[in-house]
């Protein structure tokens, strides 16, 4: 009997072993913008890494930081990490790997009653204007050349100041929009508008030569495969809230 309690470890540590020696702890260093990435980790980016790197033996942690701390954090020669955000907060890729996980549109938001008469072509037509954005985005300068007010807010205060009128329009995230509007004024989805700003993507990157490349690159495989199946389209899919079916 002891015996086979013997051969029995030593098939658990035979089967075991590959994904133990596999198995290692990455950070991954990004900033809040929902429903893609919320402060506590969650979010559709965060369901997407879970399944890039479930049974991998790659064991996820977020550092979650305003956005300028985070591209400031990635930068460090010591960050060994992964980053988790768009390509466009670093001006020179070509000491970077970069995988695309998914596109999402920015918009600007408004209150129809406040605007009867808008028209919009570019942003020129949004000079003089009070816009809202989020702590920290790299728009800043841009919006300012086009001469719009640009006043800097924690996500979830921007829609507040937007129905109030401390603000005319409100950058942001179109699902971040819509998700947030559809929860604090049920039934009013229709009385807010929304200009189109530009496509962006949500992308994983990875120092060239870094420790953390070998699970960059089993990620991405990964996410390659779940695409193929139809997996990745599933998560994108919004998801019921707690205790509605």
């Amino acid at each position: 009997m002891k015996s086979n309690s013997v051969l029995v470890l030593v098939f658990l540590g035979i089967f075991l072993w590959p994904q133990l020696a596999a198995s290692e702890s990455v950070d991954i260093v990004t900033f809040s913008y929902p429903p893609y990435m919320n402060t506590d980790g969650s979010g559709i980016l965060a369901r997407i890494i879970g399944e890039t790197t479930k049974n991998t033996g790659i064991r996820v942690s977020y550092k979650v930081y305003p956005r300028k701390r985070a591209v400031l954090v990635f930068n460090q020669p010591e960050t060994e990490g992964l980053f988790l955000g768009e390509r466009g907060y670093f001006p020179d890729l070509k000491n970077f790997e970069v995988f695309t996980l998914l596109e999402f549109r920015t918009v600007f938001v408004y209150v129809k009653a406040n605007h009867p008469t808008l028209k919009y072509k570019g942003l020129a037509d949004l000079a003089g204007k009070r816009v809202g954005v989020s702590f920290g985005s790299v728009l800043i300068p841009l919006f300012k050349d086009y001469g719009m007010i640009v006043e800097e807010a924690h996500l979830e205060n921007n829609l507040a100041r937007l129905q109030t009128g401390r603000i005319d329009f409100w950058h942001t995230v179109d699902t971040a929009a819509l998700g947030m509007i559809k929860k604090t004024y049920p039934g009013r989805e229709k009385d807010f508008g929304f200009l189109d700003d530009e496509t962006h993507t949500a992308d994983l990157m990875v120092k060239k030569g870094s420790r953390s490349t070998g699970a960059f690159k089993r990620m991405v495989n990964r996410y390659i495969i779940l695409e193929k199946q139809g997996e990745i389209r599933k998560l994108l899919e919004p998801r019921p809230e707690k205790g509605k079916p």
